[in-house]
């Protein structure tokens, strides 16, 4: 009888061991989420720009890979210069600040986008207002960028230059996404419709 027993918990403790060591089935797939492939660049690409084709480090080599699916999370992104908002300050009768918001870079469905921020000096002269001068004060990210980061980085200064009822800010950029994919974490410049990194948008405002 004790020998039976033994040998039925010793088939019980098999049995179990065997479901623990079964693939774990994730997003339709064996193990690994679709991004990750099964080793030596087998796996489906995803649609986006892969900055590691063929295979990404630490992913087991991906085919389409981790940077695949992080640019198709971030989806098709555009330089832009659309205007948002403006905000005047008084300094005095003829001295005046005005703060502009607007919109250099930003995803094709407008989920995310980042905005600039510059403030032109006026100057009231001969009963009209003109510029007397224009400075680049921030770009910051705003809307919704869930699953991964986003890093602007100027490649050239912001330029700027004033005419009397003219002002003219020009920024040259690259934008950085850090996606987590695997527990690693994979970092690459968004590209453009075209294929290139290098972002340039440029605004006019008027007095």
């Amino acid at each position: 009888m004790e020998a039976t027993m033994l040998k039925q918990r010793e088939s019980l403790a098999n049995k179990a061991e065997g479901r623990a060591r079964g693939p774990i089935i994730l997003f339709g797939n064996i193990s690994t989420p679709p991004w990750e492939g099964g080793g030596g660049g087998g796996g489906p690409t995803f649609p986006g720009n892969d900055p590691f084709p063929g295979g990404d480090p630490g992913s087991g080599g991906a085919g389409g890979g981790c940077g695949g699916y992080g640019d198709w999370m971030a989806g098709g992104v555009t330089e832009a210069s659309d205007f948002i908002s403006e905000t005047t300050n008084n300094i005095d009768a003829t001295h005046r600040t005005i703060t502009y918001t607007w919109v250099p870079f930003k995803q094709v469905a407008n989920i995310y986008r980042f905005e600039s921020r510059e403030i032109a000096t006026q100057q009231l002269i001969g009963g009209s207002w003109e510029f007397t001068g224009l400075s680049h004060q921030s770009v910051t990210l705003a809307g919704i960028s869930t699953g991964f980061t986003l890093q602007w980085v100027d490649t050239i200064a912001p330029a700027t230059s004033v005419t009397s009822n003219v002002a003219t800010i020009t920024l040259n950029f690259r934008v950085r996404s850090v996606f987590y994919c695997g527990g690693f974490p994979f970092e690459w410049n968004l590209k453009f419709a075209d294929g290139t990194i290098d972002g340039y948008a440029q605004h006019n405002f008027y007095v």
